[in-house]
């Protein structure tokens, strides 16, 4: 992955996955949290929580550690609606983010715990 001024290039081999500003990729705060936003070709948007240590950045995404449910996920999302499976490993879910409740998702049991971490070189 490059971060750029005003693009991610994702490597995802053989494909690369290029998300521009104001197109698929959307920079955000929401209570001092800083959040990145990526739109997938189906049009729904993963959300990244960002975290800085030291140069570095840790990248939460909304991903969950085990299998959630609606019901799991209704304290801190609305309109929640199946989006389908991902192969055997887990469902995914259509949400409306409720911005005051986003922190408390992240700091939840549901969300994986092992961060994307970006090394500065």
């Amino acid at each position: 992955m490059t971060i750029q001024a005003d693009k991610i290039i994702w490597d995802h081999s053989p494909e690369v996955s290029v998300y521009s500003l104001n197109d698929s990729l959307v920079i955000s705060t929401v209570d001092q949290e800083k959040y990145i936003s990526i739109k997938n070709a189906q049009g729904y948007y993963t959300v990244i929580q960002v975290k800085q240590r030291g140069s570095n950045l840790r990248l939460f995404p909304t991903y969950v550690s085990k299998e959630a449910g609606e019901d799991d996920l209704k304290p801190y999302f609305d309109k929640i609606k199946s989006a389908g499976e991902v192969g055997e490993s887990y469902s995914t879910y259509s949400v409306k983010i409720v911005d005051k409740k986003l922190g408390d998702y992240f700091k939840s049991e549901l969300v994986e715990r092992e961060p994307v971490e970006l090394l500065r070189q």
